[in-house]
């Protein structure tokens, strides 16, 4: 009977310590993430103009992509943006 605990009490540890891994790596991508949206934000308010024309320009990507229903779709929208940005670095 002791050792039926034993091992239950060792999965109970194994499962908790695994669940306090996953939980110290969510905590670690949302405080980068915070970091990049602050980052970001400041520069778009410090008045950069490349900077906000380069966010604009990825912000209505990603709605476009939003809306895609096919992936040929999303192939054309890639290189509709490709050719903007290539615009843009000229």
């Amino acid at each position: 009977m002791t050792l039926f605990w034993a091992a239950i009490s060792a999965v109970l540890v194994f499962y908790f310590r695994e669940s306090i891994k996953v939980a110290h790596q969510q905590r670690n991508i949302t405080s980068k993430l915070d970091a990049y949206l602050v980052h970001w934000s400041l520069k778009i308010i410090e008045g950069d103009d490349t900077v906000f024309k380069l966010s604009s320009v990825g912000l209505s990507w990603a709605e476009k992509h939003q809306n895609c229903n096919s992936i040929e779709e999303v192939l054309k929208i890639n290189e509709e943006f490709k050719v903007k940005l290539q615009e843009m670095k000229s």
